[in-house]
């Protein structure tokens, strides 16, 4: 009987370790690019289930959407974005003189629904710039205005994959679960926990660390900085994170020093620009609030805005 016990406290044990051990993190969108060094992510369901969403925004949401030509054109491709919109996911690479862009909206799609009601549009005047294409199994539609080309698949049954390049698109599809994404950006996702509203990833590249180095104020952390992350969180409150992740612990520390400084000035700005209604309030939020704090070789900040104080803010806003 003893042995018994200390064996199913022994599972106990190994299964609680099991489960610490594997946190959830951020997952990257298998059809992300192995290129990508920026990714976006907007939990729409999570948004929506939130505490603050329903009680303040998703009346306005749902009145929104029963506009008459927003429930003509979710009527003809079946869709309804409460219930089934998951989320959008939006990644980037290359420089800012030539980006390339992906988007993929997640969630519950009809591709024969979607795939006719754009057929119909664009024998219409106002579809006139709207054509479609064949690559393998994908339906490519290709969407221009004066400026712009957009190019949108509906890639599964669970995925719409948008893009302003057909081939980047095409590929991104075809190579779902097969893109060797950057280490960097993978480790960084990694400290994500992945249920926030909101959550971004960028990896400090060459050409960034080239900008950075010609600058006299920024040069000396160029070769130190490896990424960045951002999430935040919507419950019954607003919860903002923000890590910069570095190689050296000494450089964080630096980091930590300059944020503390620029909160300072923050504080004083805030307040003058908040009026005399809202200064004492700024003056929690960023001077109390606003937690700055180093994490091995990342500087970590870290801000929550409650419920009341967000009324306070909109009460007392200044009336346009």
């Amino acid at each position: 009987m003893l042995s018994r016990c200390r064996f199913l406290a022994g599972l106990a044990l190994l299964a609680g370790f099991m489960a610490f051990s594997i946190a959830p993190a951020a997952e990257l969108d298998p059809i992300a690019p192995s290129d990508s060094n920026v990714v976006m992510k907007l939990n729409i369901k999570q948004l929506l289930d939130s505490p603050l969403i329903k009680k303040h925004a998703l009346d306005i949401i749902k009145g929104m959407l029963k506009d008459p030509t927003a429930q003509t054109v979710l009527n003809a491709i079946g869709l309804d974005p409460l219930k089934d919109l998951d989320s959008i996911t939006l990644t980037a690479a290359g420089d800012a003189k030539n980006p390339r862009v992906l988007i993929v909206l997640r969630g519950k799609f009809d591709a024969a629904k979607i795939n006719v009601a754009l057929e119909a549009h664009a024998k219409t005047e106002k579809g006139k710039d709207l054509k479609s294409s064949k690559e393998g199994r994908l339906t490519i539609w290709e969407a221009k205005n004066d400026k712009n080309t957009m190019y949108t698949t509906v890639a599964s049954p669970t995925a719409i994959v948008m893009s302003p390049e057909k081939p980047y698109l095409v590929k991104g599809v075809n190579d779902e679960g097969r893109n060797p994404l950057n280490p960097d950006l993978k480790a960084a996702a990694g400290k994500i926990p992945g249920q926030e509203s909101f959550w971004l990833v960028a990896v400090v590249t060459d050409e960034i660390k080239k900008q950075l180095a010609s600058n006299e104020n920024t040069k000396k952390y160029a070769d130190n900085l490896k990424a960045m992350t951002a999430a935040l969180t919507v419950s019954d409150a607003l919860q903002l994170n923000l890590q910069v992740q570095t190689s050296n612990p000494m450089v964080a520390g630096e980091l930590k020093g300059l944020a503390e400084q620029f909160k300072m000035v923050a504080v004083q700005l805030g307040a003058l620009q908040a009026g005399e209604a809202l200064a004492p309030l700024v003056q929690d939020i960023l001077g109390k609030q606003l937690k700055i704090n180093t994490d091995k070789t990342a500087l970590v900040i870290d801000l929550k805005v409650t419920e009341d104080q967000i009324k306070k803010i909109v009460e007392n806003a200044p009336k346009k």
